[in-house]
């Protein structure tokens, strides 16, 4: 695996545990990110997309916090 590969899988992994939420995840799109809410056992699925291509573009805080606020809105549903 390349360093970039490495840096941005660690960069993600720093997001999701700092959201704590096992439904969550963080995926690159063709041009964006965007965060995939999947709860099977409540029928919930849903993503969230971040319109810019470079994980480096926001804050690992500012990812956490676009997480966090949108698991509170599945979970909320």
């Amino acid at each position: 695996m390349s360093k970039r590969l490495t840096q941005k899988a660690t960069r993600v992994k720093q997001v999701l545990d700092a959201v704590g939420n096992s439904h969550l995840d963080l995926v690159r799109g063709d041009g964006y990110w965007y965060f995939v809410y999947d709860d099977v056992a409540k029928g919930r699925y849903e993503t969230l997309s971040v319109y810019t291509m470079r994980l480096g573009d926001f804050s690992v805080e500012q990812w956490t916090a676009d997480g966090r606020e949108f698991c509170t809105k599945m979970e909320s549903k």
